[in-house]
Formats: C-alpha cells, sequence, structure tokens
C-alpha cells in the first residue's frame, strides 16, 4: 500500500510541477517565447518534482502574509494552477531511464517509511510553526516565543499544507521526494551520458555511496540517508548537491546561456530557503554570471534582468526573516534591525552560540588541537570521518588507477573549485559540524574528483561493461536498495498492504509563569500546540492596530 501511495504522491508532485510549466509557457507564447526543453544539459522534466515543490513553498509564503493557509482561497489557487496540466496532453515514454525513476526508486525508497518516527526536532518546532502557517497569518517576533523559529525553513512551508488528518505520513514524503529527485540526476546522467564530466562524478557519488555501507563503527561516510520525519537536512543536501556541480560542470566546459543562468539563481534561493548556508553557492553564481556577461559592463546590466524572479523572491523570504526574528538571515548577527518594537538582539546571538556548542563549533574550543580531540571524542563523528576520508581515498585511488584526464582543467577553475569547497568545509566546522549538516558539501567534493574528462587507461570488453545501461541500472538499484534500513524489507513483505500511520502524541502543558500561554509539563516537545512555548519564556503577546497582526514583544 505504501509503494501505491507514495507513487501517487510523486505523480501529483510532478504533475503540479508540470502545471507550473505548462502556466510559464502559456504566458510567454503570447510573447512569442518559449522555454528550452533542457537545462543545463538535463531534460525539462527533470525539474518537475523541485518546480513543483518550490512553488508550493514559494506560494505559501505569499500567501501566509495575509492569512492562514486553512483557506478556501489558497486551495482554489492551487487547484487552478493544477488544471493547466491539462492544456497539453504528457508524452508517456516508457524505457529504461522512465521505469527507473518514476517507477523503481520511488517504489524502493517507500518502503523505509515503516515504523519510521518523527525528528526529535519536528515535535519541539517544525510542527508547532507548520500548524502556526495553516491557522494564522505571519506573527511579529515569534523567535520570542520560541527561537527555533528563526531556522524554520521552506521545507516547514511545504509541509504545512500536506497534513493528512492527525496522520503525517506525507511529510515524509516531501524527504523521500527529494532523495528520488537526487537519485533522477545520478540516473539520468550515466544512462544518457550526455555530459562526460557528469557521467564519471555520477558514478563516483553511487561508489560513496556504496562504500557508505561498510567501514567503522558500521559504516556510514556522509552520504545521503533517510532521517527522522520532518528534517530539511537531506532536502538542502540535495539541492545543494546538484545546482552547484551544475555550475561548476558549465564553467568548466565554458556552456553558458540565459536560461540556465536563470533557473541556477532560483535553485541557489531554494538552497537558502531551506538553510542559510545556502548562500554560499552564489559565490559560483557571480561568476558565471561575469562568464556570461564577458565582464562587459553593458551585458552585465542586460543580464541583471534574469535575476528579477529570484530578487522578488529572495526579497519576500527576507521580509518573512524580518518578521518573525528581526534578522534577514537568522541567527546572523550583523543581519538583525535593532529599531523593530520585537527585536531581542540576543536571542540570535544565543542561539547562535547554542549551536555552535552543541555540535563542538570551532568557537567553543581554545585552540585547533582542543576542537580536534573534543569533536573527535564522539564516535559517531569519529567513525564518519574516518569513513569519509577512506572512501575519499578509495575513490582517489581508483581515478589514478584506472582513468585519466583527456582535457585540462585551467589552474584558476581548480583554485576556485577547492576553496569553494573548502570555505563550505571551513563555515561549517565553525558554525555547526554535524555530520548530517554537511552531507551536501561532502557529495560535492566526492563528484568534482570525477572532473576532467576522464576516459579509462584500459581498452577491453571488460572494463569497457561500465557504461552498460543494465549494469549501470544494477548498481544504482543496488545503492537505492541498501539506502533503507534492510529490516524494513522483511517487515514490508510480512504485511505489504498495511497502510502506516505516523502521528504525534498529545503534550501535557501547564501555564507560562513567566508570560504567554503554556508550557509542557515534562520536557520540550510543544507538538502541534500552537498556544505552548516549549521554555517558560518571559514574552507577551499583542495584536497590532496595522489588520490585526499578532506581535510577540521581549521584556525590556
Amino acid at each position: 500500500m505504501v509503494i501505491f501511495q507514495f507513487l501517487t504522491f510523486y505523480f501529483l508532485l510532478y504533475s503540479f510541477g508540470r502545471a507550473v510549466f505548462q502556466l510559464l509557457n502559456f504566458f510567454l507564447d503570447k510573447k512569442e517565447k518559449s522555454i528550452s526543453d533542457e537545462i543545463f544539459g538535463l531534460n525539462i522534466e527533470f525539474f518537475f518534482p523541485v518546480l513543483g515543490l518550490f512553488v508550493l513553498g514559494n506560494i505559501v509564503v505569499i500567501f501566509n502574509f495575509f492569512s492562514g493557509i486553512n483557506n478556501t482561497i489558497f486551495w482554489i489557487i492551487l487547484i487552478l494552477i493544477f488544471v493547466f496540466n491539462f492544456i497539453k496532453a504528457p508524452t508517456i515514454k516508457l524505457n529504461l531511464l522512465n521505469i527507473l525513476n518514476y517507477i523503481l526508486i520511488p517504489a524502493i525508497l517507500s518502503i523505509s517509511t515503516r515504523d519510521l518516527g518523527l525528528h526529535p526536532d519536528t515535535g519541539l518546532y517544525h510542527l508547532n510553526y507548520q500548524n502556526w502557517i495553516r491557522s494564522e497569518k505571519i506573527v511579529a517576533g515569534f523567535t520570542n516565543m520560541n527561537e527555533r523559529f528563526g531556522y524554520s525553513s521552506i521545507y516547514d512551508f511545504i509541509s504545512a499544507p500536506l497534513w493528512f488528518g492527525d496522520n503525517f505520513i506525507l511529510l515524509q514524503f516531501v524527504n523521500l521526494s527529494f532523495i528520488v529527485l537526487f537519485f533522477h540526476f545520478l540516473s539520468y546522467n550515466l544512462i544518457n551520458k550526455k555530459n562526460n564530466d557528469l557521467f564519471i562524478a555520477s558514478y563516483f557519488v553511487i561508489l560513496f555511496g556504496l562504500l557508505d555501507n561498510f567501514g567503522f563503527g558500521g559504516g556510514r561516510n556522509g552520504f545521503l540517508y533517510i532521517e527522522g520525519i520532518g528534517k530539511p537536512d537531506v532536502a538542502f543536501a540535495v539541492i545543494f548537491f546538484i545546482t552547484n556541480i551544475l555550475l561548476i560542470s558549465s564553467i568548466r566546459s565554458k556552456q553558458y546561456n540565459n536560461q540556465d543562468f536563470l533557473v541556477a539563481s532560483l535553485l541557489i534561493l531554494f538552497s537558502i530557503q531551506l538553510r542559510v548556508f545556502g548562500i554560499l553557492s552564489l559565490l559560483l553564481l557571480v561568476y558565471y554570471y561575469l562568464e556570461l556577461s564577458n565582464y562587459k559592463m553593458s551585458i552585465l546590466k542586460n543580464k541583471m534582468l534574469l535575476l528579477i524572479p529570484s530578487i522578488l523572491m529572495g526579497s519576500l523570504w527576507m521580509l518573512k526573516n524580518v518578521i518573525i526574528s528581526s534578522c534577514l538571515f537568522f541567527p546572523v548577527e550583523f543581519t538583525c534591525i535593532n529599531s523593530l518594537s520585537w527585536n531581542a538582539f540576543e536571542h540570535a546571538k544565543d542561539a547562535a552560540y547554542i549551536v555552535q556548542d552543541f555540535y563542538y563549533g570551532l568557537p567553543t574550543e581554545n585552540g585547533y588541537v582542543g576542537w580536534y580531540n573534543h569533536w573527535m571524542s564522539s564516535e559517531q563523528n569519529s567513525a564518519m570521518a574516518k569513513n569519509f576520508l577512506l572512501s575519499l581515498l578509495i575513490i582517489t585511488v581508483f581515478r589514478i588507477l584506472f582513468f585519466k584526464g583527456r582535457a585540462r582543467t585551467s589552474f584558476d577553475l581548480k583554485i576556485i573549485t577547492i576553496m569553494f569547497i573548502l570555505f563550505n568545509f571551513y563555515l561549517w566546522l565553525y558554525n555547526a559540524p554535524a555530520i548530517r549538516l554537511a552531507m551536501g558539501t561532502i557529495l560535492l567534493s566526492v563528484g568534482v574528483i570525477g572532473f576532467g574528462n576522464l576516459d579509462l587507461r584500459f581498452k577491453n570488453r571488460f572494463f569497457n561493461l561500465y557504461e552498460n545501461k543494465i549494469i549501470i541500472s544494477i548498481i544504482i538499484i543496488f545503492c537505492t536498495l541498501l539506502t533503507p534500513r534492510i529490516y524494513k524489507y522483511s517487515d514490508f513483505i510480512k504485511n505489504p498492504l498495511e497502510s502506516y500511520f505516523v502521528g504525534v502524541e498529545i503534550t501535557e502543558t501547564v501555564k507560562n509563569p513567566n508570560g504567554w500561554g503554556v508550557t509542557p509539563k515534562e520536557g520540550h516537545q510543544c507538538e502541534v500546540n500552537i498556544n505552548c512555548a516549549p521554555y517558560e519564556v518571559t514574552v507577551t503577546q499583542i495584536t497590532s492596530d496595522f489588520l490585526n497582526y499578532k506581535i510577540f514583544i521581549p521584556p525590556e
């Protein structure tokens, strides 16, 4: 049953993205313009699911400025967009790639849903925030009530419309959709082999995924994994990896065009909305922008028009951030606006340090040696760091032994790529060095090892099998099969028609002695209770004279 449920969900998500695409074409046709069938060398259909997720999340963001989404108008808007699917009938192609990406991979990953509980953070603030999105229009000073609301991402805006009664199974389907997209990207590059760099890079990433199942502490090297329901870590990793490896590949091959630049800017916006670290990708986008414009001021100004969609949506996103936290990007201190009445400047500073301290960030220790000893004292950190370095070494040796480069990469581009990855790793170590927060950078560092227009050193029938589509498909399926835990398959086989339920417990609460609302009697899990604060915070809720917006005011 769960296979059918997820396949249906993914089909609807794909269809919603396709409807958005048809809607865009509808308006462009009137201006005698059109959208290319390929973006970064990938078929436009590849982007339909991610387009559906991106547009759904941003529609909710815009709507939430004026109302909660438990509103008939909101659903009418989604239905009207969906209707554009019927402007042009889809062309169904029954080939190896489509069977792999739209049936086999989603079916395999759906089995992981059994007995998968909510991530602790989901009950701590994600569900609570989503219920506010569903019930109320945007609230000013939200972080004064729960500072973790500042970390809430567009993932919560995507998830908020997907509550299915008291069953939160669809929230896991969102997460699985990003993993399907990841394997779809790899399989497209491997089976079509339109870009040799992406072909080898995808091979190395798949090999990295297989190595994830072996090593110290039972394995785990930083490859994607299925985490508790409700967290955006995998979603961010997938978008970050795909966006940056496409940008680096295009810069390497000197293939620049307007549509790819526009899409890259939107993908980067999406990654920023998922996690603020996505802003680092702007470094590569700026380089792409300069190359696209040939460093000429007149062309630079002209190409700036391509950024209008991402600038407008990005501005709305930052406005949302300012309203709920008084910061453009919470908890980055220098982006906070002190003059706002709901500003509590120490919240951003304290929140940043709490995360650094919890994950052993660099500022929490005196010197690199002290930090290293503390960070590596965690068995999980130690095992995963060793497994990552060992996997990276194996793949590098594999490249040296079996492949040779057919094209030289310019020294400047090598430096840019290496510095970009190292800079990402440094900021990760500085702020929140949890392995789950580095998956995107880890995958990117593995992928770029495959760049260099590589070719086999040994030309014979056996080694040439690595290009065989059937063998490639088997490797992809095997890697996908190893992503869920093995016991999930035996449980599924015992009862394949079982419908899965993911619910929450009703938290017992007491009145908050310091101000607004209630607090959990035990622990800090508010779950879905929008009148609940996780701690005994001193905060007052008022209603503004302007359109009755609610504001949480900190103590003076």
